[in-house]
């Protein structure tokens, strides 16, 4: 059976704190020597060693952890500019639909007002035109009688 662990969370480690993680592990390996100077020698040598890459290591680390912060502070930031345009674009998209209904309005007012002078039109033409043939029956009228 697989026993799984909680992750680690690590909490930003400062410049600081890095210098003296790695002077503990220095101070450590010094100390931990034996007295035989051949194999103090070698270890402090292999010590060394380990401290470099340990520190390159911690280092490498604390790079990728300031490196991720600030990616997710800039994934944050753009979260942040995205919503900004989107409520100003629904903001302009709204004003737009009530732009649209009013010209909408307005054209349906127009439309209505043109239908009913065309209808105006219609009958003023029945009427010029019935006023036309009547003058011209008229005129006839008492030219055929002027003849007679």
């Amino acid at each position: 059976m697989m026993c799984f662990e909680e992750p680690v969370h690590y909490k930003a480690t400062s410049f600081d704190d890095l210098n003296d993680i790695i002077s503990f592990f220095q101070d450590n390996n010094l100390q931990s020597g034996s007295s035989d100077s051949i194999q103090q020698t070698q270890f402090v040598s292999s010590s060394c060693y380990f401290n470099e890459e340990n520190e390159r290591k911690i280092r490498r680390m604390l790079s990728n952890r300031l490196s991720a912060r600030r990616s997710r502070l800039r994934k944050k930031k753009h979260l942040e500019n995205m919503r900004v345009e989107l409520n100003r674009l629904k903001v302009l998209n709204r004003n737009l639909k009530n732009r649209l209904n009013l010209f909408t309005y307005h054209r349906y007012i127009v439309s209505k007002e043109n239908e009913r002078l065309c209808c105006e039109l219609i009958l003023l033409k029945q009427r010029l035109s019935h006023l036309y043939n009547h003058s011209l029956l008229s005129i006839d009228l008492s030219n055929n009688s002027g003849h007679q």
